[in-house]
């Protein structure tokens, strides 16, 4: 038996490609945990991850693959948004 004690998502889960909207994976993306500075860190984490994901993507599939490129440009940009944001909120909250 495990020592692990699991909960549901909040209903703000900031973190949803990790959780799936099913159980919290203890990210701190929503501040759960702890707010300020952490919870930036972890957004921080998160939207690296995010990008790196989306950089590295190679899955394509044939006749919608121009679509798929428009959309992968479109994450990265948001993503490096976000990234800059939360970079700025640390910077802030030190």
């Amino acid at each position: 038996m495990s020592d692990a004690i699991c909960f549901s998502v909040k209903s703000n889960c900031y973190a949803l490609r990790w959780s799936y909207g099913e159980i919290c994976v203890g990210a701190n993306c929503c501040g759960q945990f702890g707010k300020g500075l952490k919870m930036w860190q972890a957004r921080l984490e998160y939207h690296q991850s995010c990008l790196n994901e989306q950089l590295k993507f190679n899955n394509w599939i044939d006749g919608y693959v121009e679509l798929q490129k428009k959309n992968q440009a479109t994450n990265i940009k948001l993503e490096r948004k976000d990234i800059q944001r939360c970079k700025r909120m640390i910077r802030y909250f030190k």
